[in-house]
């Protein structure tokens, strides 16, 4: 059986994405430096699994999917990324064929540039520390209502993007359909990553919709390929009743595409045999 690939790969795009010099430097907004995988090389790539919990009182549903993640190109707009997933449902392998995605530096798909607003200077606070960052408006191409980002970002400290808050617009109601606010709230949290610990910066998301709310937490680091180590995600309904649970694992990575083997599911566990970092 087959399953479209987006539903493997938005699994982990998405967590990039919320939580995410190569253009002009008198133009703002956010250039290679700040993007989880900008900084890297073409080849470099991870693999990581995430599990799905699904709570429906007639069909409870769990998932596990396994996505591998190859940097292709990086250029002055963007980044290219092949990705290649599969799903297990129900005991059963549902495979996609591998896909090429291209994702601008301000996280948006191909062919979906925001329009970018300088609103100048400002600060946030991360553990009772102010730090001075930059702040950009974008505003995203729709073909009904509209999206509208603002994003706090800075040069100097990784994670680079300190907060971002996200709002999107239908056509009958000037109230937004749909609210995701991503801010960092350790520099330095301790995080596992395979057999040793280091210092990850944590973040937390949390977005609203009609359905309910989604609460993320998330450890990423610079070190590694699109950033993410780990991360827990809750959602709720309207009622405050748990319906969705995941949890995303890194297994393993690489700075350049390994050799001798084919496609996605060779024996990747070479993270078991990796030297402590």
């Amino acid at each position: 059986m087959r399953v479209s690939w987006l539903f493997a790969a938005s699994l982990l795009l998405a967590v990039g994405n919320v939580f995410c010099a190569s253009s002009v430097a008198d133009e703002p907004g956010l250039t290679q430096r700040h993007h989880f995988w900008g900084h890297f090389k073409p080849g470099a790539w991870k693999l990581v699994r995430v599990k799905t919990e699904v709570f429906d009182d007639e069909s409870p549903l769990n998932s596990v999917t396994e996505t591998k993640t190859t940097l292709s190109d990086v250029d002055d707009v963007g980044v290219t990324l092949l990705v290649e997933a599969s799903v297990m449902v129900g005991g059963k392998r549902l495979s996609s064929d591998p896909q090429s995605i291209c994702e601008g530096f301000h996280g948006e798909l191909a062919s979906n540039s925001p329009q970018v607003t300088s609103l100048g200077p400002g600060e946030v606070v991360i553990e009772n520390r102010r730090v001075a960052c930059q702040i950009v408006q974008l505003e995203y191409p729709r073909t009904a209502g509209r999206k509208v980002s603002k994003v706090y970002y800075t040069d100097v400290l990784e994670p680079y993007i300190l907060r971002r808050e996200t709002a999107t617009y239908g056509t009958t109601t000037e109230e937004p359909i749909s609210e995701t606010v991503v801010e960092v709230v350790a520099l330095e949290a301790p995080c596992r990553l395979f057999r040793s610990f280091r210092s990850a910066a944590r973040l937390k998301s949390v977005r609203k919709d009609s359905s309910g709310t989604t609460t993320t937490w998330a450890w990423t680091s610079s070190l590694v390929p699109g950033g993410v180590i780990h991360h827990t995600s809750e959602q709720v309904d309207t009622e405050g009743r748990l319906i969705r649970r995941s949890s995303l694992e890194l297994l393993d990575y690489g700075l350049q595409e390994p050799t001798g083997r084919s496609g996605l599911f060779w024996r990747w566990r070479s993270s078991r045999n990796r030297p402590s970092h």
